[in-house]
Parts: C-alpha cells; sequence; structure tokens
C-alpha cells in the first residue's frame, strides 16, 4: 500500500485510519510515499503479480506536477498568437 503523503492520509484518509484504529492493519502496511516510488527510494511492486494500493488524499504537490506538466508541453509548441475566445452579441 502506498499514499500520497504519510501525514495526509494517516490523518484523513478514512479508508486508512479506521483500520489503523481497529487493529485491521498498522502503519507498517503503509510502504512508502509517492514521492519513494518517484525517487527510486522505494522499487514499488517486485513482480506483476502483486497487487498495487495507492491512497491519494489530494496534496499540492501534486497539483504543482500536474501544472508544470501543462507548462512544458506548452512551451514546446511552435509559437501561435494567443486569442481568448469570448462572444460579441
Amino acid at each position: 500500500m502506498f499514499v500520497d503523503t504519510f501525514d495526509g492520509a494517516l490523518a484523513e484518509a478514512g479508508d486508512l485510519v479506521q483500520p489503523v484504529q481497529a487493529g485491521l492493519i498498522t502503519r507498517a502496511s503503509v510502504l512508502a510515499e509517492l514521492a519513494d516510488l518517484a525517487s527510486g527510494r522505494h522499487s514499488g511492486r517486485s513482480n506483476a503479480q502483486e497487487i498495487t494500493l495507492f491512497k491519494s488524499v489530494g496534496t499540492a504537490i501534486e497539483d504543482l506536477c500536474a501544472a508544470n506538466l501543462v507548462w512544458q508541453h506548452f512551451k514546446a509548441q511552435p509559437s501561435q498568437p494567443t486569442t481568448i475566445n469570448s462572444r460579441h452579441e
């Protein structure tokens, strides 16, 4: 099981918090954060038969990464005039 951030998921994600509180899973059941997977500090699954569970509660870094990808794509496009689509009636 992986999460976007330990702090966020273990405080805000009811579908993790409740099983931890009930003793059904432990904090150790959450193997790594998204940053650990992305940086290679954790390898993720060791084979294709393993099931990966990822729980995201939403963190600003995810929004920032998505915005950066859009910006990089935009910058790579040939220069075109920018227009604002508006209706004049």
